[in-house]
């Protein structure tokens, strides 16, 4: 089972949700890739996606927005996962789960679940200009991620490759 996890992210939060599912995804014994989604060429190697973003104003980043735009065709025919990861579940946006802009397309490739998880804001790498824009930046500095939670979202999507017959590429 080859699996992609592609992310978006500004100041690395994302970067590490990334890469911490994909190490509890190789514990399940499958073989995973972690790319940024700029540099994501093909998904023909690939037998399941994982696509992430950091969220800024309720919208993905650019790279994830225009990687799902991109592979929409490809990725109806394989088991996706969307996750998006910020400061919408602290801040005034309770109940946000998926940009609004991108849902057309998220109902188009039917993926299986979306999960929208914490960021984290460290005040040294924010720029002021990012901390001037967005008001949802303008909170206490802290980790907002949920480590628990994560691994069991990523333990969820290996036992659905596991259980559900998922087609292997060969």
């Amino acid at each position: 089972m080859n699996i992609l996890i592609a992310y978006a992210s500004n100041y690395g939060a994302t970067k590490d949700i990334a890469e911490y599912m994909a190490r509890i995804l190789e514990r399940e014994g499958m073989a995973v890739e972690v790319k940024e989604a700029d540099t994501v060429s093909s998904l023909q190697p690939y037998d399941a996606i994982i696509l992430g973003s950091g969220v800024y104003f309720s919208s993905w980043l650019p790279e994830a927005s225009e990687l799902l735009e991109s592979f929409q065709e490809e990725l109806t025919t394989k088991p996706v996962w969307l996750f998006s990861s910020g400061l919408a579940v602290i801040g005034e946006a309770k109940g946000w789960l998926f940009p609004e802009a991108l849902q057309p397309l998220a109902k188009r490739i039917k993926p299986e679940d979306i999960a929208l998880f914490g960021g984290k804001v460290d005040a040294e790498q924010l720029s002021l200009d990012d901390w001037l824009i967005n008001p949802s930046l303008r909170v206490e500095a802290g980790d907002y991620r949920n480590w628990a939670e994560i691994e069991a979202w990523a333990k969820s999507i290996a036992y659905y490759l596991k259980t559900e017959n998922v087609l292997v590429h060969s």
